[in-house]
């Protein structure tokens, strides 16, 4: 399992903007707290960063919101200035 999280990390940071046009700066994951401890991801360097509140969008007739598992949420920066360029200042950055 961590070879795969490191095979998706290497490809993430050289691959950016294939699909979307414009290049990834950062990963983020979710991992389910009931059934994962999220350790692959913490050896990795990946930064817990919160939990989601176990619920998914109101997709039910009556609008009621459907309950799903809490999970973690994990961030992996591909970049030294991910945060500046996230927050829309436009120096150039630099990979790790």
């Amino acid at each position: 399992m961590s070879s795969q999280v490191v095979c998706c990390q290497h490809v993430a940071s050289f691959r950016p903007g294939t699909k979307y046009g414009h290049p990834l700066y950062l990963l983020e994951t979710f991992v389910e707290r009931d059934r994962l401890r999220g350790t692959v991801y913490r050896a990795a360097n990946w930064v817990r960063v919160g939990q989601t509140q176990g619920r998914t969008r109101p997709d039910r007739p009556e609008g009621t919101w459907h309950q799903a598992a809490i999970k973690d949420v994990y961030l992996y920066p591909l970049h030294r200035r991910f945060r500046q360029h996230l927050q829309g200042q436009s120096a150039p950055l630099n990979p790790l």
